[in-house]
């Protein structure tokens, strides 16, 4: 059994402590911080807001539109100064920071029809863009020579919508979650196609998973009070193992904020209900074996609160509706 800890509404966080809170009126679904964790964006409603962080000061810079509704998705490319949003108008847009002066996007990518859900980039080359969508489509883009975005394929086997996406460190990996029941392992040939490689069948559809490694992965179902821990067996697929306790149980959850594994501080950062599940992964090199503990659970009002982890996993940002206001929490290094 994990170690549990709930936290009432309000009470400070024991992993992360509070570094900054600002009012933010705006509603705001979705939240990036760049790798240095100087520059974050947040969803503004239709528009996306762009501040400096600096010696935990908040200083805005400026807002960008392009969408004609609500942001849904915000990431930061690490390897050059580009972010992608996505939006319920179904729209992907490229985005320069070095361009911000003029707030000109530096492409818009259509393709799909339905609100974009999730979205991931593969990680260190950063050579696809990866999309799902409320139309049940998975899409992968690819940069050309002339630094063009372009949709080289489809994904369709999912049958309802796709919730959640996420990618192993390698690069050749990508997890769906669909609303049909379905998780689908995805993998990238020789040839740099992507075909679904296993399709596992869940009881209950879910918003969030991860990979942990290239052998372990994570499913958050909705609604339930346990976290699913799914290893591979020796056929190479994946099959449910353990069930880590998480708080949020019985609780609607809303779809947008995408679990967190951060490599750095070996940490999950998982929402599930109302609740913001902070768990720790620990390998036991000596027995072989992973172990989670859930360090601590943190209520929100309501399911409706978004937010990410910096890429180092210093920060810890969220937005929630019931304060309409920005937290920002460092991670804390005595407690830990």
């Amino acid at each position: 059994m994990p170690k549990f800890r709930s936290q009432p509404v309000g009470q400070k966080s024991q992993t992360f402590i509070d570094e900054r809170l600002i009012r933010f009126e705006k509603y705001c679904q979705a939240i990036s911080i760049n790798i240095d964790n100087s520059l974050i964006l947040f969803a503004s409603d239709s528009s996306i807001t762009l501040f400096q962080y600096k010696f935990a000061q908040l200083k805005y810079i400026q807002n960008c539109r392009n969408h004609k509704n609500y942001v849904t998705t915000l990431n930061n490319f690490k390897n050059n100064f580009q972010f992608i949003s996505g939006s319920i108008d179904s729209n992907i847009v490229l985005w320069s920071l070095n361009l911000m002066a003029n707030r000109k996007y530096l492409q818009q990518l259509q393709g799909h029809t339905g609100m974009i859900t999730c979205q991931v980039l593969i990680p260190k080359i950063e050579n696809f863009i990866i999309t799902g969508s409320m139309d049940n489509k998975i899409k992968f883009w690819n940069v050309s020579q002339l630094q063009q975005w372009r949709c080289v394929q489809t994904i369709t086997d999912h049958k309802d919508s796709v919730l959640a996406l996420a990618t192993n460190l390698e690069g050749n990996k990508v997890l769906s979650s669909g609303k049909d029941n379905i998780i689908l392992v995805i993998e990238q040939n020789k040839l740099l196609f992507w075909q679904v490689r296993q399709k596992i069948k869940v009881n209950q559809f879910g918003y969030r998973l991860n990979f942990i490694d290239h052998f372990t992965i994570t499913f958050q179902p909705e609604q339930s009070s346990h976290l699913h821990l799914y290893k591979t067996n020796q056929m190479g697929d994946f099959e449910l193992t353990t069930n880590i306790l998480v708080g949020g149980g019985g609780q609607y959850c809303h779809l947008l904020f995408p679990s967190i594994y951060n490599t750095n501080k070996h940490l999950i950062i998982t929402k599930n209900g109302w609740n913001l599940n902070i768990i720790n992964h620990i390998h036991d090199f000596t027995n072989e074996k992973d172990i989670f503990l859930l360090k601590e659970s943190i209520e929100f009002s309501d399911q409706y609160f978004f937010g990410t982890l910096s890429q180092d996993g210093e920060y810890l940002i969220t937005w929630d509706t019931q304060n309409s206001q920005i937290s920002i929490k460092k991670f804390n290094s005595e407690n830990n």
